[in-house]
């Protein structure tokens, strides 16, 4: 088995989209197994990932078989039934390759939006010069510590894709796996950095908390290029929101599930900022036209297959100092 694309229609085996469903705890139905070869490509999620509630409502529509709800007590959305390990660990193994830089426009974007979140970073912090030592976990082929290495800083990485992984182990320290605070043994970082990486795993507080644990005392948490639940974009186009893309992103948060993780007693937020205006990916007159006409759609009850600009609120950048 290979998959090969960033989109998954069907078995990942053998092609077909026509699956058999399994039930929840609730007694609903969730695709999870390919009818023609029998192969288990799904997976069903019984509580909410951040606080363990089994109630919830629908979100959006079906995409691909995949089917999202919202939490009804906390309003995270989740994934009813996402990829399985086996299937999540294949799809990762060549994300590189198939899916991060697979489009040139998209590369040349993204380093220039590393520079701004580094910028906007060094702007929130007065002691930028002082960090020796930086984690990036989930850091790709390692682009970004590429950057803050040409700061004279200690650059390590995390990463569980092997193609990525291979990439970044040539210019960086590199640890290969998933997240896990014994993996570091007794070491502690300056400044970790968790870059579009919370959408993708199924216990993003653990994440965090695995963050804080390796943390050095006055270091900092950077989270960025994280979707934002709550934004204009999200609510307006549900599935269709650019940043739905169930094979990854299994999950979206907002920026009060992540404030909830950083008690004041032990933590400053001294940054946030949802990057739109003056990025590359920037298009604002025909972005406003085209959130207007979604709203017009929706309000004369016109079915709409368009998908959401990047715009306003879509993508959180927050820092966070321990104290």
């Amino acid at each position: 088995m290979r998959i090969k694309h960033k989109t998954i229609k069907g078995c990942a085996k053998c092609g077909s989209i026509d699956f058999t469903s399994q039930k929840d705890l609730a007694g609903k139905s969730y695709p999870t197994t390919c009818k023609n070869c029998e192969t288990v490509n799904r997976k069903i999620v019984n509580q909410c990932p951040y606080c363990k509630s089994k109630k919830y409502s629908k979100w959006g529509k079906e995409i691909r078989n995949f089917y999202a709800v919202e939490c009804a007590d906390c309003s995270l959305v989740y994934l009813k039934n996402p990829l399985n390990d086996k299937m999540q660990n294949l799809y990762y193994s060549k994300y590189a390759t198939y899916v991060h830089q697979k489009l040139n426009i998209k590369k040349k974007q993204r380093k220039v939006m590393y520079q701004i979140e580094l910028d906007y970073f060094i702007k929130c912090v007065n002691n930028f010069n002082k960090l020796k030592e930086v984690l990036d976990v989930g850091c790709g082929g390692g682009f970004f510590l590429d950057l803050i290495k040409k700061y004279k800083k200690k650059t390590y990485g995390l990463e569980i894709s092997e193609d990525s992984y291979e990439i970044a182990k040539k210019k960086h320290k590199m640890y290969f796996g998933k997240f896990n605070k014994k993996i570091f043994k007794k070491k502690k970082f300056d400044l970790i950095i968790l870059r579009g990486v919370l959408e993708h795993v199924p216990n993003p507080k653990k994440y965090i908390y695995n963050a804080q644990k390796i943390l050095k005392k006055n270091g900092y948490v950077f989270i960025t290029a994280t979707p934002d639940i709550k934004s204009i974009s999200a609510n307006l186009f549900k599935e269709r929101w650019t940043q739905h893309r169930p094979e990854s992103h299994i999950l979206h948060l907002g920026e009060n599930h992540i404030d909830n993780l950083f008690p004041k007693r032990n933590y400053q937020k001294i940054g946030s900022k949802h990057l739109y205006l003056n990025t590359p990916y920037e298009n604002f007159e025909s972005d406003i036209k085209k959130i207007y006409l979604e709203i017009i759609r929706k309000e004369k009850k016109i079915k709409s297959k368009i998908i959401s600009p990047a715009f306003f609120g879509n993508m959180m950048t927050l820092v966070f100092k321990k104290i």
